[in-house]
């Protein structure tokens, strides 16, 4: 038999592995990002990368730390295309946020309840008006 604490062990283990390789993943997109940053592929890979882990804001947070950096050495034109790297996110951001919100919730069990009793109610109205009729 397992010792559980061994499967908590080994499960945390595999977490903080999961954990170091994605920010190692991170790190190394965001070097392409500011290696190059007028590749519309490198900045979609790093975009790509928080989005599959739902953190937006983090992406968001990377181009606003370099953008500040990059004010402050009065580099206007990178600044601009940060802008324009950051307005993308906040448009993905808010589509994500809005496919999330808008998507069906399945009917919970007193609205199912709710439409069977009531669906049963339409039933026997009509048996009645049958039987009403027949006689």
């Amino acid at each position: 038999m397992s010792d559980p604490t061994d499967e908590a062990s080994a499960a945390a283990s595999a977490e903080a592995v999961d954990k170091t390789v994605d920010e190692a993943v991170a790190k190394a997109l965001w070097r392409k990002v500011t290696d190059d940053l007028d590749s519309d592929d490198a900045h979609l890979a790093l975009v790509d990368h928080f989005r599959g882990r739902g953190d937006l804001g983090k992406a968001a947070k990377l181009y606003r730390e370099h953008q500040e950096t990059l004010a402050a050495d009065g580099d206007d034109e990178a600044k601009a295309q940060i802008d324009k790297r950051l307005g993308a996110i906040a448009i993905l951001a808010v589509a994500q946020l809005d496919v999330t919100r808008s998507e069906a919730k399945p009917p919970s069990l007193a609205v199912n309840l709710l439409m069977v009793v009531l669906g049963l109610i339409c039933l026997a109205a009509i048996a009645g008006l049958f039987k009403a009729l027949l006689s």
